[in-house]
């Protein structure tokens, strides 16, 4: 008889009969699907269920009980301080909030009476400067999709509404045909929390999806439901985020991802003078505290500006 050694964690969380009710190998899955009930989007359905994933397979290497009710605080903070180590906050705060809803469902659903979590605190994030692409960085952008090919139109379409609209990756490759209404100029997104958002764009971008549009036409795949289609199929996030990575390197800019295209727009709307609230509405932001990140970099020149425009006080005595 041979023995396995190639276990892998997968292997380890699927339900043996020989494990307790309270095994946290048996909850997960039902946890899981019990966030999909609550329709939330696919991607923090899978942050949530990974992160819970890899809180089992850390207590499985570390020797810690896996029964809901024998896991402590202590377990709880040592997971976390291994995930700090290894990845960046940002990560290791994801992996907290996971099983922060995993230990509130298990209360909820009477396998535990309390949260070993209740009292700690959620790992502080460093704020990051992400780095805004002004005018000039754009301008040498959209000036690699320059010809009549039916790539560099659809990525033109792609990188202006970009640029107009500060959408997040997800919400661009989830474009269908109907999200976008071209004699209004506006195309409609399904935002986090499954909120629709309304994301107008301007003359330019205008014309640019008018002529991807014509040329979608005589494409393979043109009866796909998806606005951007490749000559596989319909382009994924993946492939959105190939296209402005490879497009940003042959314009000389680095690495750039759509992200900072985000950040940009975000800081452009502010400079331009819209106020805060419109900011955030056309961003789909909830809370000012993600209008304070976004455009950070150039928080400090958008206040001299301002400054060079009021005068010195002291000019005026």
């Amino acid at each position: 008889m041979t023995t396995r050694t190639d276990i892998t964690l997968e292997d380890r969380l699927v339900e043996p009969r020989t494990l307790a009710p309270g095994d946290l190998r048996v909850l997960i899955p039902d946890f899981v699907r019990g966030l999909r009930a609550r329709n939330l989007s696919p991607r923090t359905v899978g942050i949530y269920g990974d992160g819970s994933r890899l809180f089992v397979e850390f207590l499985l290497e570390s020797g810690f009980p896996t029964e809901a009710a024998k896991i402590t605080r202590d377990h709880v903070e040592t997971f976390i301080e291994r995930q700090l180590a290894d990845h960046k906050p940002a990560t290791a705060c994801q992996r907290y909030n996971a099983l922060a809803q995993l230990f509130k469902w298990l209360v909820d659903e009477g396998e535990i009476t309390d949260t070993p979590m209740a009292r700690m605190k959620r790992p502080r994030i460093p704020e990051e400067l992400v780095p805004v692409l002004d005018d000039d960085a754009l301008r040498k952008l959209l000036a690699t999709a320059s010809t009549k090919s039916f790539l560099d139109v659809r990525d033109m379409a792609i990188m202006r509404l970009f640029v107009d609209t500060g959408m997040r990756l997800g919400e661009m490759a989830g474009l269908k045909l109907e999200d976008i209404d071209r004699d209004h100029q506006t195309a409609y997104v399904m935002g986090k929390g499954r909120r629709p958002r309304v994301c107008p764009y301007g003359a330019k971008t205008a014309t640019a999806i008018d002529r991807y549009m014509r040329l979608r036409r005589n494409q393979t795949h043109a009866r796909l439901d998806h606005l951007w289609i490749t000559r596989q199929g319909y382009a994924t996030s993946s492939a959105i985020y190939r296209v402005i990575r490879e497009r940003a390197r042959a314009a000389g800019l680095g690495d750039v991802h759509p992200h900072q295209l985000r950040h940009s727009a975000a800081h452009d709307n502010l400079a331009e003078g819209m106020s805060e609230g419109n900011v955030m509405m056309l961003m789909g932001w909830r809370s000012p505290a993600m209008l304070r990140r976004y455009g950070a970099a150039e928080a400090a020149n958008r206040a001299e500006a301002a400054f060079r425009q009021l005068g010195g006080h002291g000019d005026r005595l």
